[in-house]
């Protein structure tokens, strides 16, 4: 078995988040639903972002000693934000949720031959 990058930091209008893994299960559910193409319908579509939401965190700088801690932005099981403002925020959701997706899926459809634009394209 390889060994799998378990997070990535990335850069969103200035701060800094880490976005972790999906378990083997959840991102199994995520390429069923992208490949029979039930993410467009509402639930499904709110699921799959709680999922990759709940897989999110951001930096957050300690006022003592100024070390940098990251921190939860969703809760899946209460389904809210846990970070002020981020509720509101439609390009940096998006961009976190894209981000976990992309992360997580596509080295399953790279194994598979599917390039990465590929993946979530419409397929006759």
């Amino acid at each position: 078995m390889t060994n799998i990058e378990k997070f990535k930091d990335v850069e969103i209008d200035g701060d800094t988040y880490r976005i972790g893994r999906l378990s083997a299960f959840v991102g199994n559910w995520m390429v069923t639903q992208l490949l029979a193409k039930t993410y467009s319908q509402e639930e499904t579509f709110k699921s799959v972002q709680a999922h990759c939401l709940d897989v999110c965190m951001v930096y957050r700088e300690h006022e003592k000693d100024g070390s940098r801690t990251p921190i939860k932005v969703f809760e899946k099981t209460a389904g809210r934000f846990l970070v002020s403002g981020l509720e509101n925020d439609l390009f940096t959701v998006n961009r976190l949720v894209e981000e976990v997706i992309a992360f997580n899926l596509n080295p399953f459809f790279e194994k598979l031959g599917i390039g990465k634009q590929d993946a979530t394209q419409d397929t006759p």
